[in-house]
């Protein structure tokens, strides 16, 4: 009967985790499309303010050289939605970063939600390195300026 009822327990659990994942997916590509329509619009203006130009403001840039766009990261995404770890276990979890020529322009920063539940090791934008410590949920959470991934974990 213990065995049933934390089966239903789990089952709950990742049926909220992928709920609020497409919830904050959801509200997030949104306004990704504005971010990438305002681009196109001071693209199509140009940084001068002046349509077709391609100067900063002022029209004038030392050294003469031309504007170029940094490869912007728009977004992330863990290789799992949901994780189970135990008591003590460590795992890497792997980050994807898009546009991939993006990889390296901008650093993830991440997050837990309950720090007592979970402890970051290491990452960088390839993943991360996690661990569990106590039993919980917490949600990890890796950004950049402009991209969000989500990965909800259960420790047991």
């Amino acid at each position: 009967m213990y065995g049933e009822r934390k089966e239903r327990m789990k089952r709950i659990f990742y049926v909220l985790i992928i709920l609020f994942l497409f919830c904050v997916n959801s509200c997030h590509e949104s306004g990704e499309e504005e971010e990438s329509y305002i681009e196109k619009k001071k693209k199509e203006m140009g940084s001068g303010g002046y349509p077709g130009s391609s100067s900063p403001a002022g029209g004038y840039e030392p050294g003469g050289s031309a504007n170029t766009d940094k490869a912007v990261v728009t977004k992330l995404e863990f290789s799992r939605k949901t994780l189970e770890l135990l008591e003590g276990q460590e795992t890497y979890v792997s980050l994807s970063v898009f546009p991939q020529e993006a990889g390296n322009a901008e650093k993830a920063a991440y997050s837990l939600s309950a720090e007592e539940v979970c402890v970051i090791r290491s990452g960088n934008n390839s993943g991360i390195y996690i661990k569990g410590l106590k039993k919980g949920t917490v949600i990890l959470t890796a950004e950049t300026s402009r991209a969000r991934a989500f990965l909800g974990i259960l420790v047991e």
